[in-house]
């Protein structure tokens, strides 16, 4: 039998929420202190969003997810070192995710968040679609 997963949109949308509230914090410890652990939840919480995200056939919300993950995943190899436009992105992306769950809430839809995942591909050379 199929899962009607409306049934789940509620607690999604209640959980990724949280999530990206939790992000935000994080990342102003990351951004003041480089707080290592702060990176590793926000890691993980960015691997949420975009595993939950792309289950309910979020695909924006979940690219999102996937490029932030990248992202903090390169950061704690020391991959890339995060300035101050990186972060500015950061922000701005986490910002258009919650807008995007406000739309999603009120029966609009997902939002397009290719603009959000653009930059932070281009200012971090992370490529979402290479093979």
């Amino acid at each position: 039998m199929p899962v009607d997963l409306n049934e789940y949109k509620q607690l999604y949308l209640e959980t990724a929420s949280d999530k990206l509230s939790e992000m935000t914090d994080l990342l102003s410890a990351v951004e003041q202190r480089h707080d290592p652990k702060a990176q590793a939840d926000f890691h993980r919480l960015a691997h949420s969003i975009k595993s939950q995200s792309l289950v309910m056939g979020y695909y924006q919300l979940g690219l999102a997810g996937k490029i932030l993950e990248a992202l903090f995943r390169a950061v704690q190899k020391d991959q890339i070192k995060l300035d101050t436009n990186i972060f500015e992105i950061i922000k701005k992306t986490l910002n258009a995710m919650n807008q995007s769950l406000i739309s999603i809430q009120s029966q609009q839809g997902e939002l397009n968040l290719s603009h959000e995942i653009q930059s932070l591909e281009e200012h971090t050379k992370i490529r979402l679609l290479d093979p």
